[in-house]
Parts: structure tokens; sequence; C-alpha cells
């Protein structure tokens, strides 16, 4: 879960720190524009930033995939596909910015915001709308509310226009945050917010608007003759970084206007941070594009004077993600598919079609380092421990002694745990015994002749840094007293190590990684026996004292 902190100014800021996993996917209002910096749209595509005129076959597979967008009735509407159907993410959804009055008018107050943290997005698709800023009128005319933004199940009101200095229009409207109010002759009163999503815009006084509210804080109240009320502040959420928003903040209010008889600027009402726009003695500042943030208000120093414009709403997604396993199914079987490899690409069983593969460890050198420990080239465990999952796998490959091509096998079966840390591989200084049954155990291999596929049969773990015995351990169908087997028994003491996933339906070791403190390690797969191609004369059924290791070693430990 996400910190709630407040800073000296009362300002609510979510914070969180980022992480190297993640990604971050921008959905915004209209065309490209290059608010970022990308150059083109679709450079900006290739960063995940998309606009109502990203072509969606430039979007990286990694950010999932998009249908053709569209635009209609203050939103552009974007149909998403994630990249898996089981990622946790944090969302922002904000809304469009309310438009800021004219005449001693009101500001705009800030789009809503909602935010949500350790959100599963199991879906196969989601519609995304994200909403523009309402529209700053012209002298003496009503601005407009800002438009909504809605993904994942909310909905982040727009937010409220400035009142304008005019009969029947003075007062801010209601919204994610609420307009402020205008002061021509009588005070109008500011729009209150949308619990949860934003705060009250600030009433006008003596010719001089209210300032906007803003998701932060509320809007201030106009003064005195040209000293207009303030906008509200926005929200840091730093989850996202600083490049969105204005330098990380979203959804602050529009300043208020002043009276026409004031000197240029004097006593405008400033915009929130978070991309509201100041107040003006002539037109008000337009909020900061894509930050929700509300338009100023504007005076009548003369004919043709635009209140300012609210920003454009945003939805943001940042989800944990293993960039080398994004793909996921591609990640496990379209590589061992290749020349490079023994067989063609497996066809999946039911079971494990529900959802997509994600590497929690890789380890790729068999030895342990000089410590004693694992030596992982991913460890997702840290980010991945709010994770939904399922299923887990083992995936094993090796290039064995004598063969010129590298080979693998694929083990499947039921979690056992929901905490993603008890998968990872013991060491002596962080020892454990994992011995245990498991159930619907699938196997996928690239030589059948070693192991042949499997489909929902009993299997059992035995993993643990220490020496065994062939003693059987008790567990039930027990194999044999003698021969170190499917059923052995962990000494808890001194080092050899054991990761072992077996068949016990059909009395077979499927994958075999032994010996963790040597140089020449134990690998398996299938039992070691004289009509397995890799059999190793030296070794025991589930190959230990094979001391077979050879080159190319990788073992991944999935989830799905």
């Amino acid at each position: 879960m996400d910190t709630l902190l407040c800073n000296g100014d009362g300002d609510v800021i979510i914070f969180a720190p980022p992480s190297a996993t993640d990604e971050i996917l921008a959905f915004h209002y209209g065309n490209f524009d290059d608010a970022y910096e990308d150059g083109t749209v679709a450079a900006a595509a290739a960063n995940g930033r998309v606009y109502a005129d990203t072509v969606p076959s430039t979007l990286p597979e990694k950010f999932g995939s998009i249908g053709t967008p569209s635009t209609a009735s203050g939103q552009t509407t974007y149909t998403w596909t994630p990249p898996t159907t089981s990622l946790q993410a944090n969302v922002l959804l904000v809304a469009g910015g309310g438009g800021g009055g004219s005449d001693n008018a009101g500001g705009g107050g800030a789009g809503g915001v909602i935010y949500k943290t350790a959100q599963t997005l199991n879906a196969a698709s989601y519609t995304i709308k994200v909403g523009t800023g309402g529209v700053g009128p012209i002298t003496n005319q009503s601005a407009t509310n800002g438009y909504n933004s809605e993904a994942f199940g909310s909905t982040a009101i727009g937010g409220g226009r400035g009142g304008t200095g005019n009969a029947g229009i003075l007062n801010g409207s209601v919204g994610g945050s609420g307009g402020g109010g205008a002061s021509e002759g009588t005070n109008g009163t500011g729009g209150a917010g949308t619990s949860g999503q934003g705060n009250s815009g600030g009433n006008g006084f003596a010719s001089s608007g209210g300032g906007g509210g803003g998701a932060g804080t509320p809007g201030t109240d106009g003064v005195a003759t040209n000293n207009a009320g303030n906008g509200g502040s926005g929200l840091l959420v730093s989850v996202f970084g600083e490049t969105y928003g204005e330098n990380g903040w979203f959804a602050g209010g529009g300043g208020g206007g002043v009276d026409n008889s004031a000197s240029a600027l004097a006593g405008t009402g400033i915009g929130g941070i978070g991309g509201g726009g100041d107040g003006g003695r002539g037109a008000g500042e337009s909020g900061i594009p894509h930050t929700g943030g509300g338009g100023g208000g504007a005076n009548y120093p003369g004919a043709n004077v635009y209140g300012g414009n609210g920003g454009s709403g945003i939805v943001l997604v940042r989800y944990i993600v293993d960039g080398s396993v994004i793909g996921a199914k591609a990640d496990v079987f379209n590589y061992v598919s290749s020349s490079e490899y023994t067989s063609t690409s497996p066809t999946l069983y039911t079971n494990d079609t529900t959802g997509d593969w994600v590497t929690v460890y890789n380890v790729s050198n068999p030895t342990r380092d000089g410590g004693g420990n694992i030596q992982y080239t991913i460890n997702n465990s840290i980010d991945l421990s709010g994770y939904s999952y399922t299923r887990v796998g083992y995936l094993l490959t090796h290039k064995f002694p004598g063969n010129s091509t590298i080979d693998w096998v694929f083990c499947t079966f039921d979690k056992w745990s929901s905490t993603i840390t008890d998968l990872r591989v013991p060491t002596t200084s962080d020892a454990f015994t994992n011995q245990r049954n498991v159930t619907n155990l699938n196997v996928y291999s690239s030589n059948q002749t070693a192991q042949p596929n499997r489909n929902n049969v009993s299997g059992r773990l035995e993993i643990w840094p220490y020496n065994y015995s062939a003693t059987q351990s008790g567990l039930s169908p027990a194999g044999s007293n003698t021969v170190y087997d499917y059923d052995d028994t962990s000494g808890g003491n001194s080092s050899y190590g054991s990761f072992q996933c077996h068949d016990v339906t059909n009395g077979v070791t499927c994958l075999a990684w032994n010996n963790h403190n040597s140089g020449t390690p134990c690998v398996g797969i299938g039992n070691n026996v004289i009509t397995n191609p890799f059999y190793d004369s030296g070794g025991h059924l589930d190959w230990t004292f094979a001391d077979n290791y050879n080159s190319d070693f990788n073992l991944k430990i999935l989830i799905m």
C-alpha cells in the first residue's frame, strides 16, 4: 500500500518509490501535442504515451495493445488489452479541469482525482476515457465544466466551471473540485468538490473572484478589491515520477480574476500547483494540458476577453513487469522452438493457459558464489509481492555433455503457497526444506525419450540446501530406501543441495539440479537410466552424484 503524507501547507502527497521493473502507460485526451518532447506520435507510443492519433501497431508489446482511439463528446476513448491478464497496478484517473469564468471571475475547479493502489487488472480488455478541460468563455458568458475521465470501474468528475460576473452565473459550479465564485455587485459562492476527489472553490468578494478548488486544498476566497483568491493546490503523485503532470503534481485549481480598474495583473489569483492557470486582468491563463488543472478567471478590460480553458485530464497505469517475459508465454516457449534448441514449442495443457507466465527468479549460474549464495540474474520477488497467481513453473535448460543443442524441461503445478518469496532457492545462510507433494503436475520436454510430456499427474518437490540420504521420507507414495530417487530425506546439515521436481505417479525425476556448491553440479531431465539420451553412469535415478554440468544452464522460476 502506498503512503499518504502531508507537507507543511497541508497538501496531500501520495508517495511510493518507483521501481526499475515497472512500466507506466499514459492515456491522453486528443491528438499528439509533444508535451514530453517525444518528437513524434510514434516515438511517444514507444515510450508508453498514447493519444487519439496513435497508430495501434506502434505501441510496444510490453504495453499491451490498443484499438483505434476515438474522440467525441469531450472524451478520447481507448480500448486497452493489457500485456498479461493478471497485472497488479497503481492507477491514476484525472478528469478535465473546469474553465475559468470571465469578468471579475472565479477560477475553474480542478478535475477530480482518483488514485488506487494494488489494483488487480485481470479482464481481457478495458475501456478508458480521458476527459478534456472545460471552456473559458468570452466576456460575460458562462464557462463550462471539465469532462469526466473513466477507467477500471471508476469515474473522475470534471472540474466545476468558475463563476462569471453576470446575473445567474456568478456562482462556481460543483465538480471534481468546485469552481470559484465571481463578484459583480453580488458575491458568488464557490462550488462544492466531489468527496474523495477534490475540494470546494473560494467565494467571490468585492469584485474579485474566488480561486478554483484543487485536489489537495480548497480555493481561497477573494479578499478585497483587486485581491482575488488563489487556486487550491493539487496532489503530488510521485509514483509516476516527475514526467507527468506539473512535475508530478496534478489537479491544481485556477486563480480568480480581478476588477478591470486594477493595474495589469495586480491582485490576480495564482493558479494552484498541479496545472492551475493564473487569473488575469484580461484573459485568464489556461490550465496545463494533461494535468486536470482549472482555468484562470478573466476580467473585463474590453470586449472579447476569455477565461482560461481547463487543462485536459489523463489516465496513468503503473504496473509491475518483468521486461524479459512481458510476452510471458513467448519467453517460455518461443525461444525453446528456435534453431538453437532441440524441439519445437509444445501445446500447452488447458490449466497452463488461464493466464500468462511471469518470471520471479532466474538463475544462470548453477554454482553458488563464494559466500554460498544463489546468483540470481532476475529477482522480482519484492516487486511481485502482491501478485495473484495460481500456478508455479520451473523451466530448466542445459546443454548436456556430447550434445550440440540445448535441451529443456518445463514443470508446472498448483501453487502450495501465496507468498512469492517461498519460491526462492534455499542456501545454507537462508536455509529451509521444501519437501511436499504438489497437485496437477504438467511436464513439457524437448526430448520425449528422456522425459515424456505429462498432464495432471501427482508431483513432488525435494528442495533444500543440505546433504541428504536415500532413506524414505514418509511421504506417499514411497520410493526406494537405497537408491536416490523421488523419495529422499534431507540431512539438515552440510551444503550439497537439491532442487528437484518429480512425477510420483510414474516414479520419474522430471527436473534435477543438485550439488550447488560444486563447479560441476548435477543437472538432469527424466530418470537417469541407460535409455535416457543424457544418461550419466556415475549418478543415481535423480542425478545425485552425476556431476555432469556442461554449459548453458538456466533455471526460471515462474508464476501464472
